[in-house]
């Protein structure tokens, strides 16, 4: 609790490397249980490190679910996604399996 009694959910979002899961902090954010309540879903806005943009969504459960673990997995940049930066109607159209490019094999390494 905070000095002025109000509960907070703390979303830490993790990087587990390796093959010993060595957890790297990416970002945090908050939001109060007083908000949580009130909607059914909520978006928290999370401050990530390298420039990475984050959000949350959660929800109150009013039954605790069974223990689960969430793995997010992210790819590199594609030559899709390039094409669709530069609106390149023809790369997009190119291919249905669109592979990654360059900074993309470097990001997934």
């Amino acid at each position: 609790p905070n000095p002025h009694g109000e509960l907070f959910v703390l979303v830490e979002v993790l990087e587990v490397t390796g093959l010993r899961g060595s957890r790297v902090p990416l970002g945090s954010g908050e939001v109060s249980l007083a908000a949580l309540a009130e909607a059914e879903f909520t978006r928290v806005a999370v401050r990530c490190t390298r420039g990475l943009r984050c959000s949350a969504l959660l929800r109150l459960c009013r039954e605790p679910p069974l223990a689960k673990t969430i793995f997010f997995v992210r790819h590199g940049e594609s030559v899709w996604n390039r094409a669709q930066a530069r609106l390149d109607v023809v790369s997009l159209a190119a291919d249905t399996d669109h592979p990654l490019n360059a900074k993309g094999q470097r990001q997934a390494e």
